[in-house]
């Protein structure tokens, strides 16, 4: 079906859950560590009309963090308060817990918070510099230019910090690109922490993942540049939708947004 339907359409439509029309409790486990299923989970819980809702973030992995008995004992509490009325003090529970992974140093699990996106997150802009391989606070006045081999190569940019800082939620990234020779380009990025001679920080899990590898922890995304218009009803001010609807193919001598 994805050769006879490549684009958005009803068919696909149709396998979209319609989350809004979800008015149930809700309790709702992200995976921290693996990525998997992660950005699903995270919708799940923004989208859903629930008013009762409840986010959990961990810093393992779903299966893991599912039969680890203290989370076992948590989500019954929640059946046991809504599904046979028991008086156990759960709607106490924070609406949102978040385990704030620490590569290099030790994670902070189930830090309370009262929304998914955090209300008192404070979005910044950093400005691309290719002549410097840098990430900017301030706009780079200088027009600079990066390229490397598709097969084998890539493009990076740091950016260091002198205080602590919690990166939590979303990011977007927007780049104008052209693809030597071609008309697409797919597109890989994440965001890594490293440490101060710039090597890539790998945390020690403590749950032997011997099914799946872990990733670095990180933000990673990606996207075919032809099918990069975004849908203005479903996006937003911090999470960029595509719509899906239609090719958009690069042309030689173009940079495309």
């Amino acid at each position: 079906m994805a050769e006879k339907y490549p684009l958005m359409n009803p068919y696909w439509e149709d396998k979209a859950a319609k989350l809004e029309n979800i008015t149930v409790p809700a309790y709702v486990v992200a995976d921290g560590a693996t990525t998997l299923h992660r950005f699903g989970a995270l919708e799940g819980f923004r989208r859903i009309s629930s008013p009762e809702k409840w986010l959990r973030i961990n810093d393992t992995d779903e299966w893991h963090d599912q039969y680890t008995p203290a989370n076992e004992q948590d989500l019954l509490r929640f059946f046991d308060h809504y599904l046979k009325g028991i008086n156990n003090g759960w709607e106490q529970t924070p609406p949102v817990r978040v385990s704030v992974l620490d590569p290099g140093g030790i994670d902070q699990v189930n830090v309370p918070f009262t929304s998914w996106p955090l209300a008192q997150t404070e979005y910044r802009r950093f400005y691309l510099d290719a002549a410097t391989g840098t990430l900017s606070p301030h706009p780079v006045t200088e027009e600079s230019l990066i390229s490397y081999d598709a097969n084998s190569g890539q493009a990076t940019f740091t950016i260091g910090f002198d205080e602590d800082t919690y990166v939590i939620g979303y990011l977007k990234l927007r780049l104008w690109v052209e693809a030597d020779g071609a008309n697409d380009m797919d597109l890989f990025v994440l965001v890594e922490k490293l440490d101060a001679q710039g090597n890539v920080l790998i945390p020690a899990p403590d749950f032997a993942p011997y099914y799946l590898p872990v990733p670095p922890p990180g933000a990673p995304g990606r996207l075919r540049v032809s099918l990069r218009k975004l849908d203005p009803m479903r996006s937003t001010y911090f999470l960029p939708v595509q719509s899906f609807l239609e090719n958009d193919y690069l042309t030689l001598g173009r940079l495309f947004r």
